[in-house]
Order: C-alpha cells, then sequence, then structure tokens
C-alpha cells in the first residue's frame, strides 16, 4: 500500500478522484502484473507511476491471446472429430496429461498412453461424442500460456461438464501442451 501512500500526498491538490480511480483499478493492474503485460520495476510500483491503460495491451489485440484461443478450440475440435493424429499434434512428445477423478484421486498418463486411450474410448463409445470449451481463461508468464476451459461433453443423451487446465509453451512456432490436467464437475 506504499504506493498508495505516496499517491495520496501528491493528490493533495483536490483532485481526490485520481486516487478514487487508481483504488478501483488497482485489482486489474495487479492481475496484469502478475502475467506479465505492463509489469512495472520496482521504483515505478513504489512512486504511483504504473502503465496506463493505453500501454497495456487488451486480450482482443495481443495476438497470442487469439492463437492461444485458435489453439484451444482446434484441441477440442479435433478431439469431437476423432481426428487422433490432428489431436496428438497438440502435445508436445514428452507431455503429461493428469485426470483427477471424483475421488479426488490422480492418474498420470504420457502423451502415448493418452492419446490410445482417447483413440480407444472414441472407437467403443455407444454415442458420438461432442465437446466443446464454454469459456476459456488465458494467461500469460514468461514462456508460458495457461488456460483454464470450462466445458462441455455430450454423449447421445448425456451431457457432461468439467475443467481442463492448460500449459502450453511455443514449441517451432506454435502452441503444444506441456501438461494439461482435467477434470469432470459435479453437478448438483
Amino acid at each position: 500500500m506504499r504506493s498508495l501512500n505516496v499517491l495520496t500526498a501528491n493528490s493533495s491538490d483536490g483532485q481526490s478522484h485520481r486516487v478514487k480511480r487508481l483504488l478501483c483499478s488497482l485489482p486489474i493492474l495487479l492481475t496484469l502484473s502478475f502475467s506479465g503485460m505492463g509489469r512495472a520495476n520496482e521504483e515505478d510500483q513504489l512512486t504511483g507511476n504504473l502503465p496506463s491503460a493505453e500501454q497495456i495491451p487488451r486480450k482482443s489485440e495481443d495476438p497470442r491471446h487469439q492463437q492461444v484461443e485458435r489453439f484451444v478450440r482446434t484441441y477440442f475440435r479435433t478431439w469431437s472429430n476423432r481426428d487422433t493424429e490432428g489431436y496428438d499434434a497438440c502435445f508436445l512428445p514428452k507431455a503429461s496429461i493428469q485426470f483427477i477423478d471424483s475421488e479426488g484421486q490422480l492418474s498420470t498418463y504420457t502423451r502415448a498412453q493418452f492419446v490410445a486411450s482417447q483413440r480407444k474410448y472414441h472407437r467403443t463409445a455407444r454415442h458420438r461424442m461432442t465437446e466443446v470449451a464454454e469459456s476459456i481463461d488465458i494467461r500469460f508468464e514468461s514462456k508460458l500460456a495457461r488456460a483454464v476451459v470450462h466445458w462441455k461433453l455430450t454423449a447421445g443423451p448425456t451431457t457432461d461438464f468439467g475443467y481442463d487446465h492448460f500449459t502450453l509453451i511455443k514449441h517451432e512456432g506454435e502452441w503444444r501442451i506441456i501438461n494439461l490436467v482435467f477434470y469432470s464437475q459435479k453437478r448438483n
């Protein structure tokens, strides 16, 4: 809160709306600081010289955001279309895939094991399955992108919901999965 005290002292000219505006935008600025966009150095943080809204790229303007969203949609499309080659290409060769079951137990798979299990899952399913992203939350951290996706899986008369937590890295110019953690959401 040191920077707020400095800003309050600098705002003694009766323009308290500047402080109020900063207080309203502080959670956004902190989020941007942690996500690697608009990061201010320590001196700037202490003096209140934080980036202006014009200096911080909007999600829609950041090409990485669009690339990751397109990647996530491709991931779900290839799975739903039973395109196991396209689906397999979404993962780095040494990717780790983890499933948390309804009891909280964790199962970990290699890329090859997981893709083979998905191929079998499609082949033996009673109904054709379609999985779509209901929402996608994307954050960037240096070399990595993290996407949390709330999904909907439809198989005949059955509909399930859950979450995929992707950790992605650019490999040979394309986003690829390093780690995927997924689980179904309990519905009340």
